[in-house]
């Protein structure tokens, strides 16, 4: 019977903050991924952000590119933070 015990006390400790995802995630999209342990998602939103800087800095004067990347950063922030509540509620993340 400890053992059922001990066990739910570690998946208790493994659960990752939903707080820390997002900003992680709004200052560098994918980097709240990476931290969730999301690897493709992560590298996906990290592609797409230097993706976004990389074409930004060849049209700088673009505001769409540049709302094309507030968008993601937001947007990275809210998944990831939508991502660590599934893994806190213990539910499956959704996998790409």
């Amino acid at each position: 019977m400890p053992k059922a015990e001990a066990t739910k006390e570690e998946k208790k400790s493994q659960k990752k903050n939903t707080i820390l995802a997002a900003v992680l995630s709004f200052i560098i999209p994918g980097l709240g991924h990476f931290y969730l342990r999301l690897w493709k998602r992560g590298i996906l939103f990290l592609g797409a952000y230097i993706a976004g800087i990389f074409l930004n800095s060849l049209a700088p004067n673009a505001p769409l590119l540049l709302i094309m990347i507030l968008f993601l950063l937001i947007y990275s922030a809210t998944d990831a933070a939508k991502q660590a509540k599934l893994d806190t509620v213990g539910m499956p993340q959704i996998t790409i």
